[in-house]
């Protein structure tokens, strides 16, 4: 507790996002924010929760991130928004397209994980086509970066979570993957 206090003692940290926050992973308590109860788009926890699978994929599966390559569709190179600068062909380690997932908030690099990754998921859901899931993404999703920081903070395991309008990052160990 005593990181906690000595956080919530310091001054808010200069971020220049419309909105942002910064939460206790462990207690969902805000620490820092501005705007946090403002609705946003949800791209980054889209993007939080993609990291967040393709881990638990390799993990499950014994992928070695760093020697697993994967090469980039058109579709992924040409899709618009923000982008990790990836070209048609350019063949990547899992670990640097999640880098180019999280970082620059890369959506070439998301659907590159996607089209590969998502036919695993595919085919371990067709087990369980009885069941229905609990819910559906909307195309045009919103939340406010209180429930962004706590999926944050949930998707790292309960470190403290941090997102901003426009991009999010939740803090964990990304070393838990096998080198």
């Amino acid at each position: 507790m005593l990181v906690h206090k000595l956080l919530v003692d310091l001054a808010p940290p200069f971020v220049t996002a419309k909105s942002w926050s910064i939460s206790d992973g462990r207690t969902g308590e805000i620490l820092f924010g501005k705007c946090e109860n403002d609705r946003r788009e949800i791209a980054s926890l889209t993007k939080i929760m993609t990291c967040f699978v393709v881990i638990q994929i390799v993990r499950k599966i014994r992928l070695n991130a760093q020697r697993t390559f994967l090469q980039v569709s058109k579709n992924s190179a040409t899709v618009g928004g923000t982008s990790a600068k990836l070209r048609t062909g350019d063949v990547l380690s899992v670990w640097d397209l999640l880098h180019g997932l999280m970082l620059p908030s890369g959506n070439d690099a998301a659907i590159t994980l996607a089209e590969h990754f998502g036919q695993y998921l595919f085919e371990v859901a067709t087990r369980y086509k009885n069941s229905k899931p609990g819910g559906q993404a909307q195309p045009a999703g919103a939340a406010t970066l209180k429930d962004a920081s706590a999926g944050a903070a949930g998707a790292t395991g309960g470190n403290t979570g941090a997102a901003a309008g426009g991009a999010g990052i939740g803090q964990g160990n990304a070393n838990d993957i096998e080198n």
